[in-house]
């Protein structure tokens, strides 16, 4: 915010005229007063000169008021504003029981949830949703700008959102094809829209990936896979306990990279490996920059005018002007 400026200054100049002029004719009407004292003093009349005083002042303050209105006091508000055309993102996180392993610390899920909030700490004016996904989809967030609040949902994020007896697995095809129609419902003229798949394992459920890859390369999406997993096949324990599957065997879980390179090229987009924490952080880092769009900066100017406040000072002072005058001017009893 500025200081207070003047529209209009060059009137300033007459202030000291109109206080030069006040001061006259409060002298003025004194001599005058005293030239008849011995006609007027007397104890009806004894409030004449305080009323004549209070007259010359009130007409000097009248005065005063006006040339400060004319003069135009305002203050002026100077504000930059961005403006993005941004991009609309989806994160399709797994959160199949293998993303609990430990080639990431503490595991692949706390991992993914940590560098997840880094990335959208660079959002810009992007707009993120959230879903995650195993046997089925859910979402998380729907698109939105608010980054607490994704952090926030983001941090709700853990193993024991689903049963994994009965909606474990990983439903790649399945998770794609909602995230690709929600994203639709939003598109907006001019703004990109891109997927951000984060997964560690093969589709076991679901609708063919690469079907839903094309789909998506047909409505002109971007999609950028994620493969999360250590370069060596790890044994998965949850909360320290060994993960039996329905055919009783302790779970190993790796990373097979050519499903997941086939969807991305089916897709028209990119994969990356992402073998520890490090790694993730660059890839999310990489898919950023290429999210982020050219800022167009205006600057807005909004004045505000307080030359309205001194024009009603000054019609005030006129009201109380006339009711002194007219009390000065009213037959003696």
């Amino acid at each position: 915010m500025d200081n207070l400026e003047w529209a209009r200054g060059g009137w300033l100049f007459l202030l000291p005229v109109a206080i030069a002029g006040v001061w006259f004719a409060v002298k003025l009407r004194q001599k005058t007063v005293l030239q008849f004292a011995n006609l007027q003093f007397t104890k009806n009349n004894s409030r004449v000169i305080p009323v004549i005083i209070v007259l010359a002042v009130l007409e000097g303050l009248i005065l005063i008021f006006a040339i400060l209105s004319i003069a135009g006091p305002q203050r002026t508000f100077r504000q930059k504003i961005s403006k993005e055309s941004g991009a609309d993102i989806a994160l399709a996180l797994d959160i199949s029981a293998s993303m609990m392993a430990d080639d990431f610390k503490p595991n692949r899920l706390e991992s993914l949830k940590q560098l997840t909030n880094e990335f959208l700490e660079k959002a810009g004016s992007n707009r993120f949703g959230v879903y995650v996904f195993a046997k089925h989809v859910f979402t998380q967030t729907p698109l939105t700008t608010d980054v607490n609040s994704l952090k926030t949902m983001i941090g709700h994020i853990s193993y024991e959102m689903i049963n994994h007896a009965t909606s474990g697995g990983t439903a790649i095809g399945t998770a794609l094809v909602f995230v690709h129609d929600n994203l639709k419902k939003f598109r907006e003229e001019g703004r990109d829209q891109a997927i951000i798949l984060v997964t560690d394992g093969e589709s076991s459920y679901g609708v063919d990936p690469e079907i839903a890859a094309r789909q998506i390369a047909e409505s002109g999406m971007r999609l950028y896979i994620i493969g999360m997993a250590g370069e060596e096949p790890v044994p998965l324990f949850v909360y320290g306990e060994k993960f039996i599957n329905n055919k009783g065997n302790h779970v190993i879980t790796s990373l097979d990279d050519k499903s997941l390179k086939k969807i991305a090229k089916a897709a028209g987009g990119k994969y990356y490996r992402a073998i520890d924490e490090n790694v993730l952080r660059s890839v999310l880092s990489d898919i950023s920059r290429l999210e982020k769009t050219p800022l167009e900066i205006a600057n807005r100017i909004s004045v505000i005018s307080y030359a309205p406040y001194f024009s009603l000072a000054a019609l005030v002072l006129s009201f109380i002007w006339f009711g002194v005058y007219g009390m000065q001017r009213r037959p003696l009893q």
